[in-house]
């Protein structure tokens, strides 16, 4: 099943990563944000929730999903999508991150979605 909320009207798609370990939140989240730029979404919010922005861990301990998805923004990695890490576009909540994309100048035009993988932890 897929688990994407996608509102056609602000063109966000939305991922809820509860439940999954920091590792396949990342996968997750690349193949979410590749997907939302290749059928042409401006936006993708990757709710990471509350409690793994508040861990202090980084960089004494494993890095949070919200840590993760800044580093990822952080060193270029997701440039062919978003736009860079310095972007005022990017909104930065609590629980949250909404990534702009980059428009794409030829999208989909039937989008195609992946399912996503299972839950590595029950919510």
């Amino acid at each position: 099943m897929l688990r994407i909320g996608k509102d056609l009207d602000s063109g966000v798609v939305e991922v809820d990563l509860h439940g999954y370990s920091v590792e396949t939140a990342i996968e997750v989240a690349r193949a979410v944000i590749a997907e939302a730029y290749e059928n042409g979404f401006p936006y993708v919010r990757l709710v990471h929730g509350y409690n793994t922005s508040r861990a202090r861990t980084y960089p004494y301990g494993t890095p949070t999903i919200k840590e993760e998805i800044w580093r990822l923004l952080h060193e270029g990695a997701l440039i062919r999508y978003a736009y860079s890490r310095k972007s005022s576009r990017h909104v930065r909540r609590a629980g949250s991150i909404t990534i702009a994309l980059r428009p794409n100048p030829s999208p989909n035009p039937h989008p195609i979605w992946t399912a996503l993988p299972g839950k590595d932890y029950a919510t």
